[in-house]
């Protein structure tokens, strides 16, 4: 069983003309270092761009230590498993308010794993977190697309999320519109008074885009915000959930209601 994955941009050449094909030096590390793979030994390649599966074998080129190790694509690999998931995600979207410590390096982890199209971290009006300077922004954006990356393999998933790092709830509603489709289903958890439990709700045809708030919740005028663009207050029962387990359960909730 073919057990290493790895994520590259491929070309048209690289695939068709079985031109050698260099890993990044921490693949090539676990690769080597970590798994013991050698010569002959394979793997699987998952091309970024077009999401297709490719096997490759460890190319018998000498390298040296501590060199990155090459690999050439053999075969492409089609499965109608592999079909099936190439399918659009029953999570469009989950706007994840920033929170301290590694509350969001968790949450980009395991919306990976279930599947979100597009991770949006947000600083919202009472999140504790603030968005820092450009660079600082830019290695926490990195960071997060690792841990994207990482979490694709080991869930075996062929297309990487979008993650968008953004401020207030104008910022998230621009990225939302820019992504959402008119079945699109929009839902906002909240603490606030009467909103709907989500098993309420009809199976949407399109995707669901999924809002969670800082601890203490969204503001008023957040909420008056995402509801004038068409976001539904639900809830998750009646417990007070910390805002990564609200979105977790959140994004679980939505498969589990309608696979």
């Amino acid at each position: 069983m073919i057990s290493f994955r790895v994520f590259l941009n491929l070309s048209h050449s690289q695939i068709e003309n079985k031109i050698e094909i260099y890993l990044s030096e921490s693949d090539s590390h676990h690769a080597s270092s970590v798994l013991r793979l050698s010569a002959g030994d394979t793997l699987t390649i998952v091309d970024k761009t077009t999401a297709r599966e490719f096997k490759a074998a460890i190319s018998p080129s000498v390298h040296q230590k501590g060199q990155p190790l090459s690999v050439i694509i053999t075969e492409e690999i089609i499965t109608e498993e592999i079909i099936k998931d190439r399918g659009s995600s029953r999570i469009g979207s989950i706007s994840f308010a920033l929170c301290k410590g590694k509350k969001n390096d968790i949450i980009v982890e395991k919306a990976t794993e279930l599947g979100a199209e597009n991770i949006i971290l947000w600083q919202s009006e009472r999140s504790i977190v603030r968005l820092g300077a450009p660079s600082e922004l830019e290695s926490k954006k990195r960071r997060w697309l690792t841990i994207a990356e990482s979490a694709a393999k080991q869930c075996k998933r062929v297309t990487l999320p979008e993650i968008l790092v953004t401020s207030g709830h104008t910022g998230v509603l621009k990225a939302i519109q820019s992504i959402c489709k008119k079945d699109d289903l929009l839902l906002m958890f909240s603490l606030s008074k009467d909103p709907v439990h989500p098993s309420s709700i009809l199976k949407p045809t399109g995707q669901s885009h999924l809002i969670i708030g800082p601890e203490g919740d969204l503001t008023p005028e957040e909420e008056a915000h995402f509801k004038s663009f068409g976001f539904m207050p639900v809830t998750l029962g009646p417990n007070i959930l910390r805002s990564e387990t609200a979105a977790i359960a959140a994004m679980g909730l939505m498969h589990g209601l309608w696979p």
